[in-house]
């Protein structure tokens, strides 16, 4: 979910096997305690669970919406690489030691204090 919030949001789907060549249906049988799900991420992330009826198997939806804030779980962000696979994010702290001749490089980055990104 903290892949998902850091990205453009997504849907988690439960009762739905994929085998890598086709999906299929599974009953879902337990339930989704949302105060258990809030407990592993931010406050301020926003998701919505639904439960809902197809072709007469029970499935469930966790919608996570996108976030405008980086959202942890367990103090970890985790966003997806360009292969879909959810990886966790590192930051790292750039020092940038310039003089004034210098000065167009360091504005390359935006600012000449970059903090931490």
């Amino acid at each position: 979910m903290s892949a998902f919030s850091n990205s453009e949001g997504g849907f988690i789907v439960f009762g739905v096997k994929d085998d890598g060549k086709r999906l299929m249906l599974r009953k879902f049988a337990f339930t989704i305690d949302e105060n258990m799900v809030r407990s592993f991420l931010a406050e301020h992330v926003e998701f919505s669970i639904v439960t809902f009826e197809y072709r007469g198997t029970t499935l469930a939806c966790i919608k996570v919406n996108k976030s405008n804030v980086e959202i942890k779980s367990k103090n970890v962000t985790y966003i997806f690489d360009k292969n879909m696979e959810v990886i966790e994010l590192l930051k790292t702290k750039v020092f940038l030691s310039y003089c004034h001749n210098d000065s167009c490089i360091a504005d390359i980055f935006g600012t000449k204090n970059l903090g931490e990104y």
